[in-house]
């Protein structure tokens, strides 16, 4: 098997678990300097994965900085972008309302900043994942 079919075989087995990533981190529509929530979750989830998380990196409470060794070899570097944007409280619908029971000028992630911090950690998981 090619790398490329072992790495599309990999998000086909595993995108419903990374799809309920991406809604957890987008239903909690928090904005930037104030994402604990989702930085909680990705911390809890690196470490369960078996990273070093090193929490409030660069003095910043919502940030971390996860490292997994395998030895000699190359360093690779990402980032789980999770901030939302005030005023954009979107419900996952066909027409414009906030999600249910928030303001529409609450957090929100109609930009992909949800799925671009799933989609690394994602990238990163896949050497560690059978």
């Amino acid at each position: 098997m090619s790398h490329h079919d072992a790495i599309l075989q990999f998000v086909d087995r595993h995108m419903p678990e990374l799809s309920e990533w991406n809604q957890t981190i987008w239903q909690l529509g928090e904005t930037a300097w104030r994402e604990y929530r989702s930085a909680r979750f990705y911390v809890d989830l690196l470490r369960g994965r078996g990273f070093e998380v090193e929490e409030g990196s660069g003095g910043m409470p919502t940030a971390f900085c996860a490292v997994w060794d395998n030895g000699p070899g190359p360093t690779l570097g990402g980032y789980a972008e999770y901030d939302a944007i005030p005023g954009n409280c979107q419900a996952a619908d066909v027409v414009q309302r906030p999600r249910d029971g928030l303001s529409p000028w609450a957090g929100g992630h109609t930009d992909p900043h949800s799925a671009l911090g799933i989609g690394a950690l994602g990238a990163f998981l896949r050497p560690r994942t059978p």
